[in-house]
Parts: structure tokens; sequence; C-alpha cells
């Protein structure tokens, strides 16, 4: 009998959902076999393959086979992991982002809700993730240099954060990831976060092949809204984020980079790092970079707002 905890499943269906849990994973891996073999040398010869490559994976119940299933399992089963999952990923997160927070005293959760993106605003960020695809691929975060964590240079801001597929409708679960650190990199092409930092769930969800279109090897392109705290004022985006496993961040960062496309080329900054501060004989602790100001932003309507 199934519970949340434990399946009941026939070899081929685990067979089945092992295969789709790999799909775009790991792709230098191969086995060579007879053309005619057996179900246990295949199964030897893949395990040999594998070798210490090993991954988690979430087991469905039987008779959760369509996408509509499945959007409803995932929705009941992020509502129960959510929760433990994002306070397992803040937890662990300070200890991978050594930088140093900018000075702010927004706080977010005064932020007010905003309504769920219209489907104009939708079809944009689909087109910005396409051509961002056609004109890149899907590089590395940085240009070139990759400075080493460790030397806290790297200004570091605070943010909440929606994810949705791009191509999901209202009633596709959402992932809330609430007073996220993030790398404010003017480096990285793009916004980009490690998948582990998302609940079990949604990276269920997100292995759907409906969204296959926006996905290149072990890398997916989704939407996020972010509402993130500026030394002067907060900032309210929506933007494309990239989703890679960890192993593929640089340093294997587990947190976000806050990137170019959608993010940073939108708004109009001031950054004044502690030592300039410090100069003009201002009074700011060590743990701070520094501030970043918001001077002019794009809304969402592309129109340049002046504050």
């Amino acid at each position: 009998m199934d519970t949340p905890e434990i399946r009941t499943l026939h070899p081929r269906d685990v067979l089945r959902q092992l295969a789709d849990s790999m799909n775009c994973k790991h792709n230098e891996l191969s086995i060579t076999l007879p053309a005619h073999t057996t179900w246990r040398s295949a199964i030897q010869a893949v395990e040999a393959a594998l070798s210490d490559v090993d991954e988690d994976f979430l087991l469905m119940p039987r008779g959760t086979g369509n996408r509509r299933a499945i959007r409803e399992m995932a929705l009941q089963l992020q509502a129960a992991s959510e929760l433990r999952s994002e306070q397992a990923a803040v937890e662990s997160h300070p200890a991978d982002v050594l930088g140093r927070p900018i000075r702010t005293r927004v706080d977010l959760g005064k932020v007010g809700p905003r309504p769920p993106p219209n489907e104009a605003t939708r079809e944009r960020l689909r087109k910005i993730a396409k051509e961002a695809a056609a004109d890149t691929g899907f590089p590395d975060p940085y240009v070139s240099l990759r400075p080493t964590l460790q030397d806290k240079c790297l200004p570091i801001i605070r943010g909440n954060l929606t994810l949705r597929a791009l191509d999901g409708n209202t009633s596709d679960p959402i992932c809330e990831l609430k007073g996220m650190e993030m790398i404010f990199d003017t480096g990285a092409q793009r916004t980009i976060m490690a998948e582990e930092l998302l609940p079990a769930a949604f990276r269920e969800y997100l292995k759907d092949p409906v969204h296959d279109l926006h996905r290149s090897n072990d890398c997916l392109s989704v939407q996020v809204d972010v509402d993130i705290a500026l030394t002067n004022c907060p900032a309210v985006l929506e933007a494309i984020a990239l989703i890679v496993p960890r192993a593929k961040m640089p340093n294997q960062l587990l947190g976000i980079l806050f990137g170019q496309i959608s993010c940073i080329d939108r708004l109009s900054l001031q950054a004044i790092p502690r030592r300039i501060l410090l100069a003009k004989k201002e009074n700011i602790s060590e743990e701070f970079w520094g501030d970043i100001v918001l001077n002019e932003y794009l809304d969402f309507q592309d129109e340049v707002v002046s504050l």
C-alpha cells in the first residue's frame, strides 16, 4: 500500500520513472551491450556505468501518468515538503555565499503582493528566453573572470522569488523562496540558481517533458518574479532565470547569481563600495559591501521610471 513515504510499483514503472529522471543528465555516460541481451545484464551494465553517479528522484504513485495528475500530485507534495525544503535551503545558503550584503533598510515583508503576470508579460518573457538561448546558448554564467567566493569581494542582495514554468498555466505549481541571498554579479549573462535550492516536488514537476522547449542539457529557463531589497528602495522584476545542477555552478555554489538578462539590464544603478563611503566619512560597518542605489528602472511595459 502506498504512503507519502513508500511506493509499491512494478519494476517496469520504477525503471520508466528512473529513465525520465535521468533524461538530459550525464550525457557523457554510455554502455555497450550485445544486441541480444537479458534484463539482468542490461541492469548490471547500467549500474556499472553509473559507478559513483547518484541523484535523488521522486517516485510517483501508480495512476499518475498524465500531466494533470502529475501537477495535482506535485501540488500536494509541494504543500507538505516546501516549508521544510526551503528552510533547509535558507539555512545552508549563507555557508556557501561568502560575499558581503549591501546596506539596506528595506523590509521585503512589506512589499505588497502582486497579481500573477498576464499572458502578454509571459509571452514577452518566453521571447526573452528564446532570444537569450539563441544568442548565447547556455553558457557558463561568468563571462571570463571567476573570483573565488572566499575573497568576500562580491555584493550580496536579498530577495523574495516566485518561480513558474514558462509554459505553465495558472493552475500549475509555483515555487516561492523567501529572503534569499543572491550574489549581485554583473559578469553573469543570466540569473542562475542551483536546482538543489528548489523543493523536491517542484523539481520533479520541472522534469515534465512539456518544459523541454526551454531546456538544454541540464539547464532549464523559468520565469521568476523577484522582489529585491536595494539600498534606497525595493525593486520588483519579472525575469528569466536559469536552473542548473549545483555541480555546474561556479565553485559549485549552492545559491543564486543575480545576473544581466532581464534583471540587472533593466536597472539603472549606482554602486558605492564601502571604501568610497569610508573616504566620504560615512560610518558603515565592515560587514557590509556598501550601497547599491536604484535611480531608474524599466517597468513591465518597458517604460523608464525615474525615482
